[in-house]
């Protein structure tokens, strides 16, 4: 039995342990099973996660591509343009912008035949982007036909077309957004309209932001349903990149001296020494250090109303302090209408504007007050200056020429800061009024400070280092000699200059702040000769310059603009049903503008309509010119003389602005005074005087630009339709016409040493020297005025990338 016993236990564990070896096989399998499971989503997840990762490095890729892309908008936007790769401007890319803060609202580059993101980049409002993101100033994208066509269109260029039922491979551009750029201490002010955001004051931390956001499809845009399956932002902030901002064409920190064969046109000629300037030449004349003569003084000026005085038709009288009218009559002026003897008796002035009295043999018509009264003071500083400048008789050798040193100026006749001062008895005899010496400080009206341009070493270099070898920009060590190396080739500096314009830095021989007694080392003067093409835009110079013959291939240069009264405007109410001017609280006109230095006006939204309130604003300024009789106030040996010329007719509330293509209009829009210069081709002897109207399209409009933007191109044709950016006009023109000139630079040549000429040369730009200047030869130095209004020379970088922002 015990046998038998033993027999089945060992039976039932034995079926025991077989039951567990089971179920623990069991478990290992589903175990098993279920790491596999799990390694197979692994592998799943890790590839989901991998192509994620390439579709939003693809987008992020594609994000900065077009930012850097849209940087080029800013760097070179007539080529842009060309090539397809930015829009022309239109209103469905823009916001419109409130008049909202300090700004005066309207679009971006608002005015005819502007393009996106070119020069300037301000001050006016127009020039500025103050939008937030939100609102953003130019916005790109599929929300309008133009956009959705370029963006078509751009993605086209750059990743190829959609074929098929594929999406682009690798994604694209789906919007573009060019915004305010950083600003401290703003105010955020939102539109009410819109609930965007825009920035009143702080300070600018470049010029724009742009967003550019790319996207990645999962099939293409011609099929429904298509899903955005990977979205990446990029952000980057331009800042313009600095250039010297120098004041005339030739300015030096030590001493200046000339022959006669020098040759220094369409600007100032300064030193901190002494100055020795053996040529002059005819221009505007001054009256004092700040001033030329007022030609506002004529614009829209009034004199007293005097006895037994001859009036001709078209002079502008005022009421006496002791007229039994006052103080009605003081916000009036008197227009002659029918000329002759005042008489004895002061008239009863009308109360309402466009009322007629006549009194002795005169005849007024009641109008607006004018801007600019006039004293009864016998002095050339109340003589309507305006009618002597511009009476089309009158011809200068060079009307922007002035000289200036902080030192004495060996040519001078006296001691006095301005050496030629003007001739008040005789105004008719002035001479050389644009010299002044001993400018050292400042002190209205004799003295204003002389300053020779900022250009610090160790800024200059830190610049040319950062942007070495990028659009233009070199960084160049001293090997020997006049060789020089960017640390793959060595040229000589002619070479380097001339293999493109750009930015060129030439290092000191140690490699050292040489300035303010530091211990750098200039390098060997560099002598140069002979012909070439155009130089560097902006040279730094560590070295002396000398040449005796030097030149570049002729070309088509502009002169400057048109001299301006930077003293405001009267601002139109654009609510008056009248056309008023906007007042404060004395009822006397605001003036807007003043002192920003840059010329300004109103466009008015009726301006050629012949009406007054309403319409749309047409981005130009509207001028009209009208013949007048006026006395001759440069004939002091008779007062009662005459001539009739041609000149602008100021705005007065219930004018009808416009041009002169306008049948109903009789005024011009409300703008800072300005000379119009008759320009001929001629790079001497200019003629100041606004041109009759009907005076030929070929005489009084002349180029201001090449057809393909360069000094080589051929100058556009000039028609009676031809923009204000193209053509001269009898309109302001902030750019002169096109002459013909070989200069060997083009833009900024500073020398750090002596600047000595023994031959002929022919500089374009400006030239600034650190050292002395010694001439012996006949060069000929033309500025470029633009470089005073932030304007860029070809080839020399416009802005520089301050900021990228990838992560967001």
């Amino acid at each position: 039995m015990r046998g038998i016993k033993r027999l089945i236990r060992s039976i039932h564990n034995r079926l025991q342990q077989r039951g567990s070896a089971l179920l623990a096989s069991l478990m290992v399998i589903v175990g098993l099973s279920l790491l596999g499971l799990a390694f197979v989503a692994i592998s799943e997840t890790e590839s989901a996660i991998s192509v994620n990762e390439r579709n939003h490095t693809q987008t992020v890729g594609i994000a900065e591509a077009g930012a850097r892309l849209i940087v080029q908008w800013f760097q070179y936007p007539d080529l842009m343009l060309s090539q397809g790769l930015m829009p022309a401007n239109a209103i469905n890319l823009k916001t419109l912008r409130p008049s909202i803060g300090a700004y005066g609202g309207g679009y971006y580059k608002a005015t005819a035949g502007t393009k996106f993101c070119d020069l300037p980049f301000g001050p006016k409002d127009e020039d500025l982007f103050y939008g937030a993101e939100d609102g953003a100033d130019v916005k790109v994208d599929n929300s309008s036909t133009e956009g959705q066509t370029f963006l078509t269109s751009l993605n086209n260029q750059l990743f190829g077309a959609e074929s098929g039922s594929d999406a682009r491979p690798a994604g694209e551009i789906t919007e573009i957004r060019i915004y305010a750029p950083p600003i401290v201490g703003a105010t955020a002010l939102t539109d009410t309209a819109t609930g965007f955001t825009y920035y009143q004051g702080g300070t600018r931390y470049g010029v724009a932001t742009i967003m550019v956001r790319a996207q990645k499809f999962d099939r293409p845009a011609s099929q429904a349903g298509r899903r955005a399956i990977a979205t990446a932002d990029c952000r980057i902030v331009v800042s313009q990149y600095p250039l010297p901002n120098p004041a005339g064409p030739l300015q030096s920190q030590n001493a200046l001296a000339t022959n006669g064969n020098f040759n220094v046109h369409w600007g100032l000629v300064s030193s901190e020494l002494a100055l020795n300037l053996q040529k002059d030449y005819t221009t505007i004349p001054w009256f004092n250090a700040y001033d030329r003569i007022y030609f506002n003084l004529g614009y829209d000026s009034s004199k007293q109303w005097a006895v037994n005085t001859n009036y001709i038709a078209g002079d502008i009288v005022r009421c006496t302090p002791t007229s039994p009218q006052q103080p009605t009559c003081a916000a009036h002026s008197f227009k002659v209408t029918t000329g002759g003897n005042s008489g004895a008796t002061e008239p009863t002035w009308p109360s309402i504007n466009g009322t007629p009295v006549t009194q002795g043999a005169v005849t007024y018509l009641t109008r607006a007050t004018t801007a600019w009264p006039l004293t009864t003071v016998g002095t050339a500083t109340n003589t309507p200056w305006l009618y002597f400048i511009a009476d089309g008789n009158v011809t200068v050798d060079d009307p922007w020429f002035q000289s200036r040193t902080a030192s004495n100026d060996q040519s001078a006749s006296n001691n006095q800061p301005q050496p030629w001062p003007f001739p008040f008895a005789n105004p008719a005899s002035y001479g050389p009024t644009h010299h002044f010496q001993f400018q050292s400080f400042d002190s209205y009206p004799n003295y204003r400070r002389l300053l020779f341009p900022n250009i610090d070493y160790n800024f200059w270099k830190a610049a040319a280092m950062a942007g070495n070898g990028q659009d233009g920009v070199k960084y160049l060590r001293w090997v020997s000699a006049d060789l020089y190396t960017d640390g793959v080739t060595t040229d000589t500096f002619r070479n380097w200059c001339s293999s493109r314009l750009g930015f060129y830095f030439f290092e000191t021989q140690n490699n050292t702040d040489p300035q303010n007694g530091g211990p750098g080392v200039l390098a060997p003067a560099v002598q140069i000769n002979g012909g070439g093409a155009y130089m560097g835009s902006f040279i730094y110079l560590n070295a002396g310059f000398s040449t005796t013959g030097l030149s570049g291939p002729t070309g088509w240069f502009t002169q400057p603009g048109e001299p301006y009264m930077d003293i405001g405007y009267r601002k139109v109410d654009l609510t008056s049903a009248t056309g008023d001017f906007i007042r404060d609280a004395s009822g006397v006109p605001e003036v807007h503008g003043a002192f920003n230095n840059q010329w300004d006006y109103q466009d008015l939204p009726w301006s050629n309509s012949g009406a007054i309130g309403g319409g749309a604003q047409d981005g130009k300024f509207d001028v009209f010119i009208a013949s007048r009789t006026v006395h001759d106030p440069s004939d002091t040996a008779n007062p009662n003389s005459t001539y009739t010329g041609w000149f602008p007719v100021p705005y007065t509330p219930g004018c009808f602005p416009g041009d002169n293509t306008c049948a109903g209009c009789n005024c011009s829009e409300p703008h800072e005074p300005y000379l119009n210069v008759k320009y001929n081709g001629n790079p001497m002897g200019i003629t100041l005087g606004w041109f009759d109207p009907s005076t030929a399209v070929t005489t009084m409009r002349k180029p201001i630009k090449t057809g393909n933007g360069l000094h080589t191109g051929t100058p556009v044709v000039c028609t009676a339709a031809s923009s204000e950016q193209d053509c001269t006009s009898n309109t302001y023109d902030i750019v002169g016409g096109l002459v013909s000139l070989p200069p060997a630079t083009d833009g900024v040549l500073y020398v750090e040493g002596d600047f000595t000429s023994k031959g002929n040369a022919d500089y374009y730009g400006s030239v600034l020297v650190g050292g002395n200047v010694n001439s012996q030869g006949t060069p000929n130095i033309w500025y470029d005025e633009s470089l005073s209004r932030g304007y860029r020379p070809p080839g020399f970088p416009r802005v520089m990338v301050t900021s990228v922002e990838t992560d967001r």
